[in-house]
This record gives C-alpha cells, sequence and structure tokens, in this order.
C-alpha cells in the first residue's frame, strides 16, 4: 500500500499526525486521506516531505491524474436524400432531431420532429 511509507517514515522520526499536520501546515484531515493511501496534491506531498526531510518520491503518495478527456463528439448522422415532395428545411429538422437522440436527449428529439411533423402538415 502506498502510505505505508508516510506512515513509517513519520513514525520512524516518532512524529503523531498531530504533530506532523502542525509542522507540514496540512490539515488533519489530509493527513488521515495521505496515510490511507487516497490521492492528495503535489503541494501536500511536498510540505510532507519538507517537514519529515525527506524527499517527496520517498512518500510515494497517490497524487490526482488529470480528468480523462471527454469522448470525441457523435458523426454527423447520414445524410438522407429528399424527396421531391419534401418541403424545404425539413432535413435539418431531422438532422437536429437525430444529434439529439444520439446524445440522449430524447425530449429534444421529440421536439424537432414535432417541428419537422408542423412543416409536414403545411405542406398539406
Amino acid at each position: 500500500m502506498i502510505a505505508i511509507h508516510l506512515k513509517e517514515i513519520r513514525l520512524s522520526k516518532a512524529l503523531s499526525m498531530r504533530e506532523l499536520s502542525k509542522r507540514s501546515g496540512v490539515s488533519p484531515a489530509t493527513m488521515v486521506r495521505a496515510e490511507k493511501g487516497l490521492p492528495v496534491y503535489p503541494t501536500t506531498v511536498r510540505k510532507l516531505a519538507k517537514a519529515l526531510g525527506v524527499a517527496p518520491t520517498e512518500l510515494g503518495l497517490a497524487v490526482p491524474t488529470e480528468p480523462p478527456p471527454p469522448p470525441p463528439a457523435p458523426p454527423p448522422p447520414p445524410r438522407r436524400l429528399p424527396t421531391n415532395n419534401e418541403p424545404p428545411g425539413l432535413q435539418p429538422l431531422l438532422d437536429a432531431a437525430e444529434r439529439c437522440r444520439l446524445a440522449g436527449d430524447l425530449a429534444g428529439a421529440a421536439r424537432w420532429e414535432r417541428h419537422a411533423e408542423e412543416l409536414l402538415a403545411e405542406g398539406d
């Protein structure tokens, strides 16, 4: 476990968590997190290492990683060829409905489909 290094070093220096917290300026709650092996900020690792007189790498603490990149945008829906009797402007409405559906926004897809139905009804 990663936090064993921190705890072993702290105990070898005969320091309580409270004392190390005071010396390092790291809150007691963060000290508990660090000793449990939960991620802590790199600045916290540096503060603890300085207070213990060791290199930050000796503590072996987990640091948070950068958030994963957002998923790629879904590809646009395939274009369908309009028929001769379709009113102009229908295809963009249907495309918007499909994009909403692909994004999981079913209410948005229903709204765009209603607009398309209204457009079709106007043409009758």
